[in-house]
């Protein structure tokens, strides 16, 4: 990482997103514990949403906010395990990847989310969601919780479901409004 992307992370505005997405995913996490897809490992997740759309609405600051919720909601939830190492990990991978990618794209800078936008959420939404399901998957795998495969099929196919149908609901309503308040604001320092 380099220095602006972890003084964006680190920074006032980075750790206010932080917070805010670690208090959302728990509080989303939580009342789905009880959904169980395999035991003291995974539920069904509609707040997986919220990594991916954070991070892409609001920075990097996201990924932090969502290992943190996700570790709370594991502690909240009663699925606090070793693989809760891996979920830390992964859920921060989910978001910050998907950031990354977003921003590789450079899909920040337009004002609205077109069609060309909608494409660049996808291949983000697809690439975190392996990259956090390898993580997490290995992490259990090695904790001998869940066999790799079957955790990453799961946890993989979990964060896709949820990433492409609210979360693209979810950017694709509040993308242009905070695209447009951020121009505004910039227009308006100057």
């Amino acid at each position: 990482m380099t220095p602006s992307i972890l003084g964006e992370m680190f920074g006032k505005r980075g750790l206010q997103v932080a917070l805010v997405t670690a208090v959302l995913y728990a509080v989303l996490l939580i009342p789905f514990k009880q959904f169980v897809i395999v035991d003291a490992i995974t539920e069904i997740r509609p707040a997986g949403a919220v990594p991916v759309a954070m991070a892409i609405l609001f920075g990097p600051g996201a990924a932090l906010g969502s290992a943190v919720g996700n570790l709370i909601g594991d502690i909240l939830g009663g699925t606090l395990t070793m693989g809760s190492i891996g979920g830390f990990i992964g859920n921060f991978t989910l978001a910050f990847v998907a950031w990354l990618v977003w921003d590789e794209l450079g899909s920040g800078s337009k004002y609205c989310f077109d069609l060309r936008s909608a494409g660049h959420y996808l291949i983000a939404v697809i690439v975190s969601s392996v990259a956090c399901a390898v993580i997490i998957a290995v992490g259990l795998e090695m904790f001998g919780l869940v066999d790799l495969v079957t955790a990453f099929g799961i946890i993989s196919l979990n964060n896709l479901v949820w990433t492409c149908t609210l979360g693209t609901a979810v950017v694709w309503l509040a993308y242009p409004r905070l695209a447009r308040y951020r121009s505004d604001r910039a227009a308006g320092a100057r």
